[in-house]
């Protein structure tokens, strides 16, 4: 390097050489400074103009000479081995760098290594396994999940019965919730009434004068209607009394005689105004057996659930 006057290329230059190139730098520039300090030279003059402090002799002349060839080639050593110094210094971070990764390259070769070994003994302990118990480890799995999803069913059932039950329940609250709100409704009007906002007695009056009146359009209605498809027994038939009913009083022809459609259901809906803790109306002679039968089987009467000789209009109302 020393001779041939140029630095080499970066990386061309080994690390041995670089780390001898600096040494010899340093010996050669010790020795030209021990040079110096030998002969007086401080520092370095400039070639040509030698410092005397006597008249000089033909040896110190000739040792002078020496001298400065000497210094000559120990500064041009030191020069030209200045920039390999400076390349080997920049290169050191690059090769540090370098180093680190080289490491990290080889970690990952080594795991990548790693995991294909174990790949490699899974697939010969899987090809070893026989097809035996490859089935029987699937029929296991199989039986595992129907065993859940059977246990999953239970719980789907046992969810739906549970709100089954509560929508039930809540279909009884909401009916009971509607039974007293039109209770609270009743008791707020009846409320209103005692208080003082009841209609007018003039309004009341025609009210009561307006059913009344209707009350008697229905009752002639009814007569009619009865009179037209529901007529008085033949004369034969009306002095018979029903062997059915016992009879109580036959001592005139007007007892034994039958009592028409109409004015027994008048008697039937007058007990019901009347009487309604016991709107019963005791059979008789004069009442006939076959307009018992039609009005009990019409619904419009029942009978008495101890006694059979009682009957009651059906109460359309409740």
């Amino acid at each position: 390097l020393l001779k041939g006057g140029k630095s080499a290329p970066m990386h061309e230059i080994d690390e041995a050489e670089l780390r001898q190139v600096l040494e010899q730098a340093e010996q050669l520039q010790l020795q030209a400074e021990r040079l110096r300090h030998s002969h007086g030279l401080a520092q370095r003059l400039p070639l040509g103009q030698p410092h005397r402090a006597s008249p000089p002799t033909a040896e110190d002349v000739k040792l002078e000479q020496e001298l400065d060839a000497q210094s000559r080639e120990t500064w041009d050593a030191i020069v030209q081995a200045q920039p390999a110094a400076e390349q080997a210094a920049a290169a050191a971070p690059m090769a540090s760098a370098a180093d680190s990764s080289k490491g990290y390259l080889i970690q990952k070769i080594r795991a990548c290594e790693a995991e294909l070994q174990q790949l490699a003994q899974h697939q010969s302990i899987e090809a070893a396994r026989t097809l035996p118990e490859v089935k029987a480890e699937a029929q296991q799995e199989l039986d595992d999940d129907l065993q859940g999803l059977h246990c999953l069913f239970s719980l789907l059932e046992q969810e739906q019965r549970d709100l089954h039950t509560a929508v039930t329940r809540e279909q009884i609250l909401l009916e009971q919730q509607r039974r007293i709100e039109g209770a609270l409704l009743d008791k707020i009007a009846a409320v209103k009434e005692d208080s003082g906002l009841a209609p007018p007695a003039s309004t009341t009056r025609d009210r009561i004068r307006r059913a009344v009146d209707r009350n008697r359009s229905l009752m002639a209605s009814m007569g009619a209607f009865m009179s037209k498809y529901y007529p008085a027994p033949p004369a034969e038939t009306a002095n018979l009394v029903p062997q059915s009913v016992p009879s109580q009083s036959a001592s005139s022809a007007d007892d034994r005689r039958v009592q028409p459609l109409a004015d027994f259901l008048e008697d039937l809906m007058n007990l019901c105004i009347s009487r309604p803790h016991d709107p019963y109306l005791s059979l008789q002679p004069h009442h006939w057996a076959p307009y018992v039968e039609l009005l009990l089987r019409a619904g419009i009467a029942v009978k008495h659930p101890q006694n059979s000789n009682k009957i009651k209009l059906t109460e359309y109302h409740v």
